[in-house]
């Protein structure tokens, strides 16, 4: 008997802190002290610490289903898709693997999950960029619980207002908000991201940039900025896509910065239109009777050539040009 009752001094020993559901210790009811009694008290203990337990499990998926959870990753589970990596130099790479190196990861990648074991990545791709490089098995992440459409607008908006985010990229974010959106006003855009109405104005400029332009931007999306691009896509829609596309095709090659590739498309268009005037021309022929006396060239606007039919008639119409003038100038 003394065996059977150690059996039940460590059940009792093990729920001691557990609160039957039905029965309270009170001075009316002190520990039991039969056997069957005791077994009955343990197994009610148990029933409440597994009520217990059963609670705390809903609460917790009520938890992860809404706000989402934060797991040890391994990186071999983690889905890159292209294009929301944020672009970083080769020197800011190395000083972010550097400090991964040396410092624990503070904030969480963020992800969803896809499929049964694996993970898309929403914002944290170069993290995990310097954490495969530093040969590291795992990352912390935030399980987000989105859908496919929203992960895309978060990664975004993640990235937006990093000081390095060139304004390309931006227009690139906008293009996919558009896309999933369709007829939203750069005003709505400007609410969503918090940028102001004449900046977003500015980014999506980008839109009216020749497609070899963009070929080029993709190449190097730091090559323009959303200033310079508005004021190149006020040509393009005045129809000199063709010198802004030489501009820029400068710009790419190093030739010009982007000031000077502006200078360049106003210079080329005011020589055009110079070339213009050199090419427009009026005619008038002054006669007597039959008799053609001279014909007048006008170009320019601003200069006059008088062909005369004779040395004689061109000598005597100087002076008469001449005395003109200089009494207009009286």
């Amino acid at each position: 008997m003394s065996k059977g009752k150690g059996i039940y001094d460590q059940l009792l020993k093990k729920t001691e802190n557990i609160k039957p559901r039905e029965q309270e210790i009170t001075k009316e009811h002190r520990a039991p002290k039969s056997a069957p009694v005791m077994f009955m008290q343990g197994v009610q203990r148990i029933e409440a610490a597994e009520d217990q337990v059963d609670e705390l499990r809903k609460q917790l998926t009520l938890i992860q289903s809404s706000h989402g959870i934060c797991l040890d990753i391994p990186l071999t589970q983690l889905v890159e898709i292209k294009g929301r990596r944020r672009n970083l130099s080769a020197i800011e790479f190395e000083e972010l693997k550097a400090n991964l190196a040396n410092n624990d990861l503070v904030t969480p990648i963020t992800v969803r999950r896809v499929g049964a074991d694996n993970y898309e990545i929403i914002s944290g791709h170069n993290r995990v960029a310097a954490f495969k490089e530093l040969n590291r098995e795992s990352i912390l992440a935030f399980v987000a619980t989105t859908d496919e459409n929203i992960a895309e607008i978060n990664a975004f908006y993640a990235n937006l207002f990093q000081p390095a985010l060139p304004d390309y990229e931006k227009y690139i974010g906008f293009c996919v908000i558009q896309a999933q959106n369709k007829g939203i006003s750069h005003d709505k855009l400007a609410d969503l991201s918090g940028l102001s109405r004449s900046q977003v104005t500015k980014i999506m400029s980008f839109s009216h940039l020749p497609i070899q332009v963009h070929a080029m931007l993709e190449k190097n999306v730091s090559l323009l900025g959303a200033n310079a691009a508005l004021e190149l896509s006020a040509f393009v829609k005045n129809g000199h896509a063709e010198i802004v596309t030489d501009a820029i095709s400068k710009l790419a090659n190093g030739e010009f910065d982007q000031k000077q590739a502006i200078k360049f498309v106003k210079s080329s268009l005011k020589i055009a239109d110079n070339s213009a005037s050199e090419n427009t021309e009026e005619q008038n022929v002054v006669k007597n009777g039959d008799v053609t006396y001279c014909t007048i060239h006008m170009k320019r606007r601003k200069s006059i050539q008088i062909d005369f039919t004779s040395e004689d008639l061109a000598s005597r119409a100087q002076k008469l040009i001449t005395d003109f003038l200089n009494e207009q100038l009286k």
